[in-house]
């Protein structure tokens, strides 16, 4: 890449964990991370779930209850990367998410970074060792 592509703003999404990273030219540094620990429960805590398939009309909580905590997860990572962007002018927003993400991700990203045509590349790396 050339000098006009930097820097840059890199995330890179899971479900539960976001990282934002500033790529220079001639280095990378980690900004901050956001995680989100969804709450866990058991039949005896009022989960609502029961083992085996969820019959016809049954509602099924806890996936529903995962579903809304991955949006917020998703809203709270294109707020952070809305604020980081506002900080320091980015050349480029780049981010990383499985296929079952991109999409959100990707709308996301669009409405909270107006103007910004934010590139989403398919991956998981989220628990790879930094100097991979």
């Amino acid at each position: 890449m050339s000098a006009a592509h930097y820097p840059s703003l890199f995330i890179i999404f899971s479900a539960e964990k976001a990282s934002f990273w500033r790529l220079d030219e001639d280095k990378i540094t980690e900004l901050v991370n956001i995680e989100d620990r969804p709450e866990k429960y058991t039949d005896h805590e009022g989960g609502f779930s029961k083992s085996g398939r969820v019959g016809l009309g049954e509602p099924d909580i806890l996936n529903a209850r995962r579903a809304e905590n991955v949006h917020q997860h998703v809203k709270a990572v294109a707020e952070k990367a809305a604020a980081l962007w506002k900080e320091e002018k980015y050349k480029h927003l780049s981010c990383t998410a499985t296929k079952m993400y991109s999409h959100q991700i990707a709308e996301a990203l669009a409405k909270h970074c107006p103007g910004i045509q934010p590139k989403v590349l398919p991956g998981d790396y989220v628990h790879a060792h930094k100097d991979q």
